[in-house]
C-alpha cells in the first residue's frame, strides 16, 4: 500500500511541475479574463468528465470484491459491460454541453470574444467522452493495483494539461477555441495507453452482460450521485463569481484555488489504493481496516498540517514571487482561506473513501444533497456581498461541516462490535 500511494503521489505531483510554470506565462499571454475562462473550461470538462453514473467507481468495486473472492472468470462482462455504457454517457455529455455552449458562455460578465470562447466549450466538449472512458480503463488498472502503470500514463497526460495550452499559444496566438482543440487531443491519445494495459489479461470473455448492467447500475446510483454533487459543489464557486463578479475576478480566485487544490494529490494518492483496499476487506478484516483508517488519517494531518499553514501565513509573499505583486494583493486573501478548508478537507477523503468502498454511497449521497442548496445560497449571498473573499469563506465553511459529518457517518465502519 505504501509503495502504491507513493507512486500514485509522484505520478499526481510531476505535472504540478508543469503547472507551476505554466501557470504564470498563460495569465501573461492571454490575460485575467483569458486565464479566467480557461479555468472555467478545466472546470467545466472535468465536471462533465465525472458524470458516469457512477460506473467507473462500481467498476472498480466489482472487480476488487472479485478478485478478492478468487473469482476472474467475470472480469470480461463486467469491464465491456461498463465501458460501453460509459461511452455512451460520455457522447450524451458530449453533445448537452456542446449544444449549451453559448449559453454558459452568454451568462458569464467581462467575456471579450464570447463566440471564441463558446467554440472554445465546443473543442472540450469533444473531450468529454475520452475521459469518460479513460476513467473506466483506470479503474480496471487500479482494482487490479497497477498503480506503476497507470501513473506511467498519468504524468505526461497531466503535464499535457498545462503544457498543452503553452504549445497552443506558441502556435496558433491566443485562441481559446484552439487551446480547446489541443487539450481534447492530449485526452484523446491518454486513451490508448490505458485501453492497452486494462484489456490485456481480463478473466473471461468480452461480452455486454444484461445481469452485470444492472448489478453496475445498483452499485453505481449513488456513486452516480456523488460524482455529480461533489464537482458541483467545488466548482460552482467559480460560476457565481463570474456571473456576478467577473471573469477576471475568476482568475483571482482560480489561482490559489487551483494552488490549495493540488493538494489533493496527497489524498488522492493513498484514497487510490485504499478503496480496493477497502473494499476487498467488506466481508471480514474490521481490525485490520480501522488500523489503516487511523493511521492513513494521522499520516495526511502530519503531511499536510505543515504546508497549508505556509500556505495560509505567507499568502501574499508566496503569490507575489509566482505571479506578480499586484496579483498577490487581489488573491491573497481567498489564499489563506482556503488553505484552511484544504486540509480539513484532505482529512475527510479516508472516511469518505471507507464508506464509498463499504458499499454505503447512499449515506455520503444523501448528505451532499442535503448540503447542496444551503451552500448555494451561501455561496450566492457571500459572493455578492463580499466578492472572491465571501465565496472562499463559505467553501472553508461547508467544507468544515461536510467533514464532521462524514466522520461521524464512518464510524460505525471501523468501531469495535459489541460483544
Amino acid at each position: 500500500m505504501i509503495r502504491s500511494t507513493v507512486l500514485n503521489l509522484v505520478g499526481l505531483a510531476l505535472p504540478l511541475v508543469f503547472a507551476f510554470l505554466c501557470i504564470p506565462i498563460l495569465i501573461e499571454e492571454i490575460g485575467s479574463e483569458g486565464f479566467g475562462l480557461l479555468a472555467l473550461m478545466w472546470a467545466l470538462v472535468s465536471y462533465f468528465g465525472l458524470l458516469d453514473m457512477g460506473l467507473g467507481r462500481a467498476l472498480t468495486l466489482r472487480l476488487a470484491v472479485s478478485e478478492s473472492r478468487g473469482d476472474r472468470s467475470s472480469s470480461g462482462a463486467i469491464i465491456f459491460t461498463a465501458l460501453c455504457v460509459m461511452l455512451a454517457i460520455g457522447l450524451l455529455g458530449a453533445g448537452v454541453l456542446a449544444a449549451f455552449s453559448r449559453p454558459i458562455v452568454a451568462h458569464l460578465d467581462g467575456v471579450p470574444d464570447p463566440a471564441q470562447a463558446a467554440a472554445a466549450v465546443v473543442a472540450m466538449a469533444a473531450a468529454v467522452p475520452f475521459i469518460i472512458v479513460t476513467s473506466g480503463l483506470r479503474g480496471v488498472l487500479e482494482a487490479q493495483h497497477q498503480f506503476g502503470i497507470v501513473n506511467a500514463i498519468r504524468i505526461p497526460t497531466g503535464a499535457f494539461t498545462f503544457a498543452g495550452p503553452i504549445l497552443s499559444l506558441w502556435l496558433f496566438g491566443p485562441r481559446l477555441d484552439l487551446i480547446g482543440w489541443t487539450l481534447a487531443f492530449g485526452r484523446a491519445i491518454a486513451l490508448l495507453p490505458h485501453a492497452y494495459f486494462a484489456l490485456r489479461r481480463p478473466g473471461g470473455h468480452f461480452r455486454f452482460d444484461r445481469a452485470e448492467l444492472r448489478r453496475l447500475f445498483s452499485l453505481g446510483g449513488w456513486f452516480s450521485a456523488s460524482s455529480i454533487i461533489g464537482p458541483l459543489m467545488n466548482y460552482a464557486d467559480r460560476f457565481v463569481i463570474g456571473a456576478t463578479v467577473s471573469a477576471a475576478a475568476v482568475a483571482f480566485y482560480a489561482t490559489p484555488h487551483e494552488m490549495v487544490t493540488k493538494l489533493w494529490i496527497v489524498p488522492g494518492a493513498l484514497t487510490a489504493v485504499l478503496f480496493p483496499s477497502f473494499a476487498s476487506r467488506i466481508d471480514s478484516g474490521r481490525a485490520e481496516r480501522r488500523a489503516i483508517f487511523l493511521r492513513s488519517i494521522l499520516a495526511l494531518a502530519v503531511l499536510l498540517f505543515p504546508l497549508c499553514a505556509v500556505l495560509a501565513i505567507f499568502a501574499e509573499p508566496l503569490l507575489a514571487l509566482w505571479i506578480d505583486p499586484g496579483f498577490a494583493v487581489e488573491s491573497a486573501p481567498v489564499l489563506s482561506i482556503l488553505a484552511i478548508g484544504i486540509f480539513i478537507n484532505c482529512l475527510a477523503h479516508v472516511p469518505h473513501t471507507l464508506l464509498q468502498s463499504s458499499g454505503r454511497a447512499r449515506a455520503t449521497a444523501v448528505l451532499q444533497l442535503a448540503e447542496l442548496p444551503f451552500y448555494l445560497l451561501g455561496l450566492w449571498f457571500a459572493t455578492t456581498s463580499f466578492g472572491i473573499i465571501g465565496a472562499a469563506s463559505v467553501w472553508t465553511l461547508r467544507i468544515a461541516v461536510d467533514t464532521a459529518l462524514i466522520f461521524a457517518l464512518s464510524l460505525p465502519l471501523v468501531r469495535d462490535r459489541p460483544k
